[in-house]
């Protein structure tokens, strides 16, 4: 995140202007929060005598359940201020 900051404060000249901007390349940011996931899952079998789908659902299911609803209501109100 901080390296999409960085990166958008030297294209563009100000803040409104990065906002307002139509580009993908910031929301690569969201597979990390994924992998992030995918990596405490991992984690979570390699480290502790776990079963396979306990760990699976408290370390990589619930997880992803909350971020995917998380980022569709940010997502929704973002589209409801634009529409309004």
């Amino acid at each position: 995140m901080i390296l999409a900051v960085v990166i958008q404060t030297l294209v563009y000249s100000n803040y409104g202007e990065a906002w307002a901007a139509d580009e993908m390349w910031s929301s690569i940011v969201l597979v990390f929060i994924f992998w992030s996931c995918v990596t405490s899952y991992k984690g979570a079998k390699a480290a502790f005598a776990v079963t396979g789908w306990k760990a699976r659902l408290w370390f990589l299911i619930i997880p992803v359940a909350v971020y995917v609803v998380a980022l569709g209501v940010l997502g929704f109100a973002y589209s409801a201020l634009e529409s309004a």
